[in-house]
């Protein structure tokens, strides 16, 4: 161990940086895999106002890990802070329980006291989690709920189960008798509903109502919600408004994936001006519909804000945790003094799918 230093980048370490990345990543799987490649890692990583801040293992001359940190403006009760994702943690196979996930943590969480940031949080997965809570001081604040409302469920049962074309025919006539309780037709005559091609900050304040309802979260302007799903260059989502007389109310943002081993339509982000939760509520059915007719078995909504509850009036249900193949366990460490125990009360706090930069 003595022979590996850890220090952070300069931009000569850009190149070996994106390879060690992608070999990391294939190694373990990862969902981001698939389409990560020097352009999506840039974008991710030196987009101008995303920068990531990362610290590095190194063996003489060869990179062995990295820890990625990218600061977003935030908001803590109206006030403007600074929320820093960590994502990208990774050592090589050979290299691992060597401590190396210590020290490359312990060197990152120095650039975030240097910045004066405020807090670092991670949504890490089951091999990761341990050890920010025994070694690097980070607090649980919960696991985030995954709601789910059924749209084709015969699809996955019959994927997963014998028989395939009776677990159809069940799923088809069981969905038909759902529907009949929770039906999806939300709808209203002065409502307009049209696909957004590039989010104006018409969108600002809007989301930024929404996050605050909440009081604590990253902020949600046109800048982030951009460089998040209209540049992304991995993945393609789709962006919708909903408006009144041309006044914008809503939005949503959605994207196919295959979770279950179907197709399902992941609600990525969303928000909505104070006292129109009905308009979301009826931009979220319309999709859900389109989902449905698409044959899509699910739609997934994974996250936390004081408007998701409402979601069951469209048949959503919070999937068991023992169930869920991926859970989102929720975490946090502040690194200034101001902060009270507000951000361990998971109420507080407005989290979606665009907070994590797998999907």
């Amino acid at each position: 161990m003595n022979d590996i230093s850890v220090r952070h980048i300069t931009p000569d370490d850009y190149g070996h940086l994106f390879r060690l990345v992608k070999d990391i990543l294939s190694e373990s799987d990862a969902q981001k895999a698939p389409y990560f490649n020097e352009e999506f890692w840039r974008w991710q990583c030196l987009t101008p106002g995303f920068e990531s801040v990362v610290t590095v293992a190194e063996e003489g001359d060869k990179l062995v890990g990295s820890f990625h940190l990218v600061s977003r403006e935030m908001f803590l009760r109206e006030k403007k802070g600074r929320m820093v994702l960590l994502h990208d943690l990774g050592v090589l196979e050979a290299y691992r329980r060597r401590g190396l996930f210590l020290r490359l943590a312990q060197c990152a969480v120095e650039h975030v006291t240097e910045h004066g940031w405020d807090m670092t949080y991670s949504l890490p997965n089951e091999k990761s989690y341990p050890g920010f809570i025994k070694h690097l001081e980070y607090t649980h604040v919960t696991v985030s709920p995954v709601y789910i409302r059924p749209l084709h469920p015969e699809v996955i049962l019959a994927e997963r189960l014998p028989f395939a074309g009776i677990w159809k025919v069940l799923g088809r006539t069981a969905m038909g008798f759902y529907d009949s309780l929770r039906p999806l037709n939300k709808q209203a005559e002065d409502l307009t509903i049209s696909p957004v091609p590039r989010f104006s900050s018409e969108v600002d304040d809007i989301s930024r109502q929404f996050v605050a309802r909440a009081g604590l979260g990253c902020t949600r302007d046109a800048n982030f919600l951009n460089w998040r799903f209209v540049d992304h260059p991995g993945v393609d989502y789709d962006r919708w408004e909903i408006r009144r007389e041309n006044k914008l109310l809503a939005y949503l943002v959605t994207r196919v994936a295959k979770l279950f081993g179907a197709d399902v339509l992941l609600l990525m982000d969303m928000a909505c001006e104070d006292d129109e939760d009905d308009a979301l509520m009826v931009l979220i059915s319309e999709r859900l519909q389109a989902a449905r007719d698409q044959g899509l078995a699910l739609g997934v909504l994974m996250g936390l804000h004081p408007f998701f509850s409402q979601v069951r009036g469209l048949a959503f249900y919070t999937i068991p945790e023992g169930l869920n193949p991926r859970p989102m366990n929720f975490i946090v460490r502040p690194h200034v003094d101001h902060l009270g125990d507000e951000i361990y009360d998971p109420s507080n706090w407005c989290i979606t799918l665009a907070d994590l930069d797998i999907l």
